[in-house]
């Protein structure tokens, strides 16, 4: 039901729920946070979405979703230096040695060591 709010742009709706998704903590928790996100940002709340993603990468290490929660087209954009959490994106990135992000983050001047 999240994902027919989200492609019909009721957001707040589709936020309600992927919360019951997350509360519920079964196999699709990262899915439902990755959308959820999206769906904060898609509103406007650009602080809410990354508060989500933040929770994502850092309770779900190792979700698919991982990668795009920290790429600078849809994510965090937290791996610019001197930005604050440049450290939880470099952190994110360590398992994902063959990402196609890497070298597309790279290239727009973002840098994870």
């Amino acid at each position: 039901m999240g994902d027919a709010c989200f492609i019909t742009n009721q957001y707040d709706r589709a936020i309600s729920y992927y919360d019951k998704v997350i509360a519920a903590r079964e196999g699709t928790t990262d899915y439902a946070l990755y959308y959820k996100a999206l769906s904060e940002g898609a509103k406007g709340d650009f602080s809410g979405k990354a508060e989500v993603l933040t929770v994502l990468v850092k309770t779900i290490t190792k979700s698919g979703y991982v990668d795009d929660a920290c790429s600078s087209s849809h994510g965090l954009r937290l791996a610019e230096p001197g930005k604050p959490g440049s450290d939880l994106v470099r952190q994110a990135h360590q398992g994902l040695p063959n990402s196609t992000k890497h070298a597309g983050m790279a290239e727009k001047g973002f840098h994870l060591l």
